[in-house]
């Protein structure tokens, strides 16, 4: 019995802690960026699938670390893969030398400086991150 209860226990913690973690990213591109960006051409972007925004310009794509709630739920919800699952997709891409990862930085700060810094660049960060220095997508 007391074991049952230690497994609902569990199970309840789990399922409040989800709906708390998704979605709280926006995807970012530079104020000067004059493309049309939607989630689909992002997903395309972080599967190494294109390289060139519809203008001509080269993309710039930032990930954050890998344990961050930010890039798993981005990662999920918009890319369509988990975390590993887009590691070994990485690991493919490059090894057969047909796209260059996304540049990894440490923190929604960085991500903010360099796509601020940046017309091609694109990222994500955590919503509450968000501010006047780069253009909001999602």
């Amino acid at each position: 019995m007391r074991k049952s209860i230690c497994y609902v226990a569990l199970l309840a913690m789990c399922l409040v802690s989800i709906p708390a973690m998704a979605g709280d990213y926006v995807i970012i591109t530079n104020k000067d960026n004059a493309n049309a960006v939607d989630k689909d051409f992002v997903a395309k972007i972080y599967r190494g699938e294109a390289k060139v925004w519809p203008n001509g310009d080269s993309v710039a794509a930032y990930d954050l670390p890998e344990d961050n709630a930010a890039r798993v739920a981005f990662d999920q919800e918009v890319v369509g893969k988990s975390v590993s699952q887009m590691k070994a997709l990485w690991g493919q891409l490059i090894f057969s030398g047909k796209a260059v990862p996304p540049k990894k930085v440490d923190s929604d700060d960085d991500v903010k400086k360099a796509v601020a810094s940046n017309k091609g660049a694109v990222g994500y960060i955590k919503a509450s991150s968000t501010d006047g220095s780069v253009k909001a997508i999602k």
